[in-house]
């Protein structure tokens, strides 16, 4: 009996020997990736510090003996950052606090990408940095995670002495769809230098109010007020913008014309037929495109002529948008296939 007492304790010994070796093991494994990863990480975000030259630096680069490294933009190094995936979490949110801004911007940018709950405190908390560009980037990110914390914080923003970070907030509001934002919001319409930015928020959270400060910018002189307006009233899907995006169809400026296309697109209503088979001339190519599609979307056979002009079209991508959309419209109304006017067949 003592016998087999002393090989069981020594069994145990061993397989407790043999566990600790594991144990070790996995740790050392886990140390040196761990550290592996910050290493990467590091390197990653070396390459925007902008650090300051000293004099012999500076004569060392102007004699020709020392190669001057212009520093990456944060934006260009966030999406190697976040292609590291998850496990670079830790070491970006760490970023977070460097004393560099771009360091700090292109953690942010990064932490955004990746989605990961686990940057929301962080990025709250540097909604309060001293850097406005910091301010922005935590702002922004914060409406791509859409985590519900970042709530008051950002209502908190809409206050910000910097107006991009006000604009910033608002947009990241609406992104969050959460009711508790529209009464803070509207408390914010009063500030014009952000008013179309509040009213796009507004509309994406479904609330009239936001009706009046949009029709009023899409009216208004400044180009990116028109632009911000014409999406907004397509995603407030509210019927009495129709006939103003209507008119922003000839808006001197593509882009306002573009996103009036894709409104009237969303809101799908039969006085936009005419309009849009007028844009399918229109001569940038995207909005050609997107007229295409959203008479695809309207059902009204009229558009199918004009469409077929378009089959001959320079740009391919707006020849690939008419064939879609008339095939749409020719199963829906059972027209027949008909020849392209321009060529005598139908294009590809």
């Amino acid at each position: 009996m003592v016998r087999e007492g002393v090989t069981m304790t020594r069994r145990r010994k061993m397989l407790l020997a043999a566990l600790a070796l594991l144990l070790a093991a996995g740790a050392s494994a886990w140390y040196w990736q761990e550290t592996a990863m910050n290493r990467r990480v590091t390197a990653l975000l070396n390459a925007v510090r902008r650090n300051q030259l000293g004099l012999v630096e500076i004569l060392l680069i102007r004699l020709g003996l020392r190669e001057y490294r212009q520093p990456t933009e944060p934006d260009e190094v966030s999406d190697e950052l976040a292609g590291l995936g998850p496990s670079a979490v830790p070491a970006l949110i760490r970023a977070l606090d460097d004393e560099d801004l771009d360091v700090q911007v292109a953690a942010g940018w990064a932490l955004s990408k990746l989605k990961d709950p686990r940057a929301v405190e962080p990025l709250i908390a540097i909604l309060k940095d001293e850097g406005s560009g910091v301010r922005y980037m935590a702002a922004t990110a914060l409406g791509v995670l859409g985590d519900g914390r970042a709530l008051q914080p950002l209502v908190e923003a809409l206050n910000d002495q910097d107006k991009a970070v006000r604009i910033s907030a608002a947009s990241a509001l609406g992104t969050l769809k959460d009711a508790r934002a529209v009464e803070p919001l509207v408390a914010t319409l009063g500030d014009e230098d952000i008013r179309v930015h509040v009213a796009s928020a507004l509309a994406k959270l479904g609330d009239a109010r936001a009706l009046k400060p949009l029709l009023e910018a899409l009216q208004g002189k400044v180009r990116y007020e028109r632009r911000q307006a014409a999406l907004g009233l397509g995603e407030l899907g509210d019927t009495r913008g129709v006939e103003p995006l209507i008119g922003a169809l000839r808006d001197e400026d593509r882009l306002v014309r573009l996103h009036a296309t894709w409104a009237l697109r969303y809101l799908r209503d039969a006085r936009g037929v005419g309009p849009l088979i007028v844009a399918l001339k229109d001569d940038y190519a995207l909005v050609r495109i997107l007229a295409a599609e959203a008479l695809g979307d309207l059902g009204d056979a009229r558009a199918i002529g004009p469409l077929e002009e378009l089959l001959s079209d320079k740009d391919p991508e707006v020849r690939k948008a008419a064939r879609v959309a008339i095939d749409r419209l020719r199963a829906q109304s059972g027209a027949k296939s008909r020849p392209s006017r321009q060529t005598g067949k139908e294009s590809p």
